[in-house]
C-alpha cells in the first residue's frame, strides 16, 4: 500500500519505528511523533489551505471482493459533502461527543474523527486496549458523556449483549450510527431491549468508493419492519437503479445500483481500474456536469429504491461468495 499510494512521509510512534523502516525499499521519510519537538510548539495561527475542492484528500484502501488492496483516493469536495450531510442529518454540533473507536484500517476512522473536528465537537479517542472490551467501551461512554457512535451493526450487537442491555439506559448516548454490513432483525431486536426511548438508530451506506456514505435515515428499531432500508441519498447524490443495459427499471424493482454525484469523483490509483469501475454517467443533468462530477459508480451491490426515495440492499449482483465481520470483509 505504501508502495503504490507513493507516499513520501510515514509518521510513526517509537514502538513502530523499526517496522516502519522495513515497509519499503525506496527511501522515505520517517517522522517519529513521539520524539518530535514540534509537538511542543504550540501556535494560534490558523494552518493555511494549500488545497482546492478537487484535489486529493485522503487515499483509502479497500479489500473490494478481490482480495486484493486497491487504493481509492477521496476529493476533498467529496469528503466535505459527505461529512456535511451526516453532519446535518444527525444533528452533529460543538456540544456533541464522538467516540473514535475503529481501528485506523477501517474506512469508519477516518470519518469518525473528521466528524468530530469538522464541527467543533469532542472527540473521544479509546485504547488499543478498550476497543477489545466491550465493558471498558461503555464505561468509556459513560465517564465521558459519549453522545454520538459509528460502528458496524454487529459490534454494536457485541457491547449490548457483553455488558447487557442495562447499561446502556443510563448512559447519555443519543445516536447510534451504523455502517459497513448489513442491518439484520437479529441486530434490531438487541437495540429494542434497550429501554431507552431517546435513543436513536441511523444506518448508512456506501462503498468507500462512493467517499464512505451515499445514503442515511433513520430506522424504528421499535417496530417489526418489513424492510430495512438504508435511508435516502446525501445531498448531491443520486442513486440509480438499472438492468444488464443501464436502463432504470420501476420503482420497487431490484436492479444494479450505480451511484452518482459529488461522492464518486475520484477513482482508484489504477487507471484501468477506475475505467472498469467509474463510468461516464448518462444520467447526470446540467448540475452535476456544471460541477464536473460526470461519473457515476458501478456498485456490484443489487437493490432497490422504494417509492419514499429509501433503498434497500439485497446483496451483491454475483451473490455472496464473502462474509463481512464487524465491516471487515472476509
Amino acid at each position: 500500500m505504501i508502495q503504490e499510494s507513493q507516499v513520501s512521509t510515514v509518521l510513526v510512534h517509537t514502538s513502530t519505528l523499526h517496522n516502519a523502516r522495513s515497509l519499503s525499499s525506496r527511501p522515505r521519510t520517517v517522522f517519529n511523533v513521539t520524539r518530535s519537538s514540534l509537538i511542543k510548539k504550540r501556535t494560534d495561527r490558523t494552518t493555511p489551505s494549500v488545497g482546492s475542492g478537487k484535489s486529493r484528500a485522503a487515499i483509502l484502501f479497500t479489500s473490494g471482493t478481490s482480495g486484493t488492496p486497491k487504493g481509492v483516493y477521496l476529493l476533498n469536495e467529496a469528503l466535505s459533502n459527505t461529512i456535511e450531510s451526516i453532519s446535518r442529518a444527525c444533528e452533529v454540533g460543538h456540544s456533541s461527543r464522538i467516540l473514535q473507536q475503529s481501528a485506523m484500517s477501517f474506512n469508519l476512522s477516518i470519518f469518525q474523527t473528521l466528524m468530530a473536528l469538522a464541527n467543533g465537537a469532542c472527540l473521544v479517542i479509546a485504547t488499543s486496549e478498550e476497543r477489545a472490551s466491550p465493558n471498558a467501551i461503555v464505561d468509556l461512554l459513560a465517564s465521558h458523556h459519549v453522545s454520538i457512535t459509528f460502528a458496524a451493526p454487529s459490534e454494536y450487537q457485541w457491547w449490548v449483549q457483553s455488558c447487557g442491555p442495562q447499561r446502556f439506559e443510563d448512559i447519555p448516548l443519543r445516536t447510534i450510527i451504523t455502517g459497513g454490513e448489513k442491518v439484520k432483525q437479529s441486530h434490531l431486536a438487541t437495540f429494542k431491549s434497550i429501554k431507552n426511548s431517546s435513543l436513536r438508530y441511523m444506518d448508512g451506506y456506501g462503498p468507500t468508493e462512493a467517499t464512505i456514505f451515499s445514503n442515511i435515515g433513520v430506522i424504528d428499531y421499535t417496530k417489526q419492519n418489513r424492510w430495512i432500508t438504508v435511508g435516502s441519498a446525501l445531498h448531491d447524490t443520486a442513486i440509480y437503479v438499472v438492468d444488464e443495459e443501464l436502463r432504470s427499471v420501476a420503482l420497487g424493482m431490484s436492479g444494479e445500483i450505480y451511484i452518482g454525484g459529488v461522492g464518486v469523483n475520484g477513482g482508484y490509483l489504477s487507471a484501468e481500474m477506475t475505467k472498469e469501475r467509474f463510468l461516464p454517467n448518462i444520467f447526470a443533468g446540467p448540475g452535476f456536469l456544471s460541477n464536473g462530477w460526470s461519473n457515476m459508480y458501478r456498485t456490484g451491490d443489487k437493490g432497490r429504491l422504494l417509492s419514499d426515495g429509501t433503498l434497500l440492499i439485497e446483496g451483491r449482483i454475483a451473490g455472496d461468495t464473502q462474509i463481512k465481520l464487524r465491516g471487515v470483509r472476509m
